[in-house]
């Protein structure tokens, strides 16, 4: 839901949005905000085993007319507490909302839903870009003991990000998005792909598209075991 109504919008938030509060707003590097929320009625629904460790997603209100969608990572389920990484890649309702947040503030989230769970006695492979990185700390929590790797692909100017975040994954720097699904798609083979691992693709349309199209068709991955989740698309706004 990228941009509504703003009538529309005004009745979703209010009608379903969770109240969260702003308890941090931190930015860890030019491109990268890190806020994190808290909201008793997700502790409530935690104690009533409505919510839980696995890969979810909110929504924010980011505009008038805006929605905008991220997995929230970090969780302390007991307090309610979350935390959501804001990739700011130029302007966008999305980066100038987050900006302006302040410890304190009160928002209204939708969610969280769309739930994956998380096999926490199988691997996981996790395969991104800049906007994937709360993605990948989701799943390490969720997978326990259970081995996960994986690669960003990423812009050189962002190389450094992963490890920003405490991720230790491989990480490929390219100037376009062919350029760096070719790298991710090199850097999976160079790994030995794991046939019976759980795959987790997210960020561009293209980077998603391409290792989903290599990992079913050239490595015999079965669709059951990828999960798609597209983040933005070039020329496109948010999703």
């Amino acid at each position: 839901m990228p941009s509504v109504p703003g009538f529309l919008a005004d009745l979703v938030e209010w009608n379903f949005g969770t109240p969260v509060g702003v308890i941090s707003n931190a930015l860890l590097a030019p491109t990268l905000r890190r806020v994190r929320f808290q909201s008793r009625e997700l502790a409530r629904a935690y104690a009533a085993g409505k919510v839980g460790p696995g890969l979810w997603t909110v929504e924010f209100r980011t505009g008038r007319k805006d929605m905008r969608h991220y997995t929230p990572c970090n969780w302390d389920f007991d307090s309610g507490a979350f935390d959501v990484l804001f990739f700011r890649h130029g302007e966008g309702p999305g980066r100038d909302w987050a900006d302006r947040l302040r410890p304190g503030d009160e928002v209204r989230a939708l969610g969280p839903g769309s739930r994956v769970a998380i096999e926490a006695g199988r691997d996981h492979v996790v395969i991104g870009d800049e906007t994937s990185l709360g993605n990948a700390l989701a799943v390490i929590a969720g997978a326990g003991r259970a081995r996960v790797s994986g690669v960003i692909a990423c812009t050189a100017q962002s190389e450094a990000l992963p490890a920003a975040v405490g991720l230790s994954l491989q990480v490929v720097a390219g100037e376009s998005e062919t350029e760096r699904a070719r790298l991710a798609i090199a850097q999976l083979q160079a790994s030995d792909v794991n046939e019976t691992a759980k795959y987790h693709l997210t960020g561009s349309r293209e980077l998603v598209s391409e290792t989903g199209r290599f990992l079913m068709k050239s490595v015999g991955v079965p669709r059951s075991s990828i999960h798609l989740r597209v983040h933005w698309d070039a020329g496109r706004p948010g999703l």
